[in-house]
């Protein structure tokens, strides 16, 4: 992700990003979190943008690592905010998660009054070229609905954009795609669970986290089990 950021491949639509958080902040001063940071540069941009002081939160060591050294000015954790953001009630006044997981309840607890949640999410579209390579087909999905859902209680909608851009990648800058999204190749198995076939659709990478109790998990050609 970092090679990409500093080559500008995604500058337009993160600059178009950061500028619609800008028109949407509540406040010009205190803090905003940045749950899913990376390694930092979108945090980065958004805290410039708004004026807002930076604090980010990631679950990967090696991505907050980066982040720190990058960008010493900033406060950044080491945290799984799916589970629990680990601040203060009404501690921020913006909370971001840019192409990132998501936590409602924990996002609503550590907003102040009047604060504001920014979530972007890919658009239908997103790579459907490269996922068609790799894929061998793409579908499309409206991402953004399935936000407002998940938002319906405890938050009000004042806005939605959509931002495109096209560019065009040599082989290098496709494969750090290709490894910095779960969008760009998938592995699918089916398991059994509590007496249930299930089909378990991951990120190709090096691992997935699985969370049950006398769970089997077969991943190619390999199972793994346990609690």
């Amino acid at each position: 992700r970092r090679r990409l950021v500093d080559k500008g491949i995604e500058g337009n639509v993160v600059a178009e990003i950061a500028a619609f958080a800008a028109r949407v902040a509540p406040a010009r001063t205190g803090f905003l979190l940045d749950a899913g940071c990376g390694e930092g540069s979108v945090t980065t941009l958004l805290s410039v943008a708004t004026g807002l002081e930076p604090v980010g939160v990631d679950l990967s060591t090696a991505a907050v690592d980066r982040a720190a050294r990058r960008y010493p000015a900033a406060t950044w954790i080491v945290a799984n905010a799916d589970r629990e953001v680990p601040f203060p009630d009404a501690t921020f006044v913006m909370v971001t998660s840019v192409v990132a997981r998501r936590n409602p309840l924990e996002f609503r607890r550590v907003l102040g009054d009047g604060g504001v949640c920014l979530i972007v999410v890919p658009g239908e579209d997103d790579l459907a070229e490269l996922r068609e390579v790799v894929l061998g087909a793409t579908s499309r999905r409206d991402r953004g609905a399935t936000v407002e859902a998940e938002l319906a209680e405890g938050y009000e909608l004042i806005g939605r954009r959509s931002i495109r851009d096209r560019v065009r990648l040599e082989r290098d800058a496709i494969d750090d795609v290709l490894a910095s999204t779960y969008r760009g190749a998938r592995v699918t198995e089916r398991l059994t669970a509590a007496g249930e076939d299930v089909e378990l659709g991951v990120p190709a990478g090096p691992y997935v986290e699985v969370e049950a109790a006398g769970a089997r998990v077969p991943v190619l050609a390999q199972t793994v089990s346990g609690d």
